[in-house]
């Protein structure tokens, strides 16, 4: 039996809620370039080359001066959220997945509670669209994934495609690549993303 895909994109109807100042400008037609907008920054740029059946949308909310959890009080820890939010959607299939990415130049022991704040970002999001369009999008099928970018020393994946290790607790797969030396160049297919 053949499962039918959705005939809009969620991407599209993401976009035309969201605040125009959280949406990424370094996301162009055919590449995503992530930085860290930190001056000190040790962690250079990565690149993330799109294949033409990939639409993507990437949400910048570590900005100086936008909150994204404008509810929550200021508490040590409470706040979190991750660099990026890309969400990836196959043209043809309209199948997402969304890559939750974080450029570290230093310690990296607080990713998992960066993925983990944006994965309930990314489900107040779809539930706040769900809401305003009186509809669900269960016929969306997500995929997390956890995307490290790091300048400290820690288990580094030689080979150019990305392995992914699976969170024991949540289920999400994830993987770590350094920034360090020349700015890395990513490949993005539909489920896959290399280096180059």
């Amino acid at each position: 039996m053949t499962s039918q895909h959705p005939t809009f994109s969620l991407i599209d109807e993401l976009r035309s809620i969201l605040e125009p100042q959280c949406i990424y400008a370094g996301d162009t037609e055919d590449s995503i370039t992530l930085k860290e907008d930190n001056p000190k920054s040790k962690c250079n740029s990565v690149r993330l080359r799109k294949s033409e059946r990939i639409k993507t949308l990437t949400l910048n909310i570590d900005k100086e001066g936008f909150d994204a959890h404008p509810l929550l009080r200021a508490i040590e820890n409470l706040k979190k959220h991750p660099d990026y939010i890309i969400f990836c959607e196959d043209i043809h299939t309209r199948e997402i997945y969304v890559l939750i990415a974080e450029l570290k130049s230093g310690d990296k022991d607080d990713f998992h509670r960066k993925v983990r704040a944006g994965i309930a970002i990314v489900d107040y999001l779809i539930g706040m669209l769900e809401n305003y369009k009186k509809r669900t999008f269960k016929k969306f099928q997500f995929e997390y994934r956890g995307l490290l970018f790091y300048t400290g020393v820690g288990k580094e994946h030689s080979d150019p495609n990305f392995e992914y290790d699976i969170h024991p607790e949540l289920g999400y797969k994830y993987t770590a690549k350094p920034c360090k030396g020349k700015p890395l160049k990513i490949f993005l297919k539909f489920k896959i993303a290399y280096s180059t």
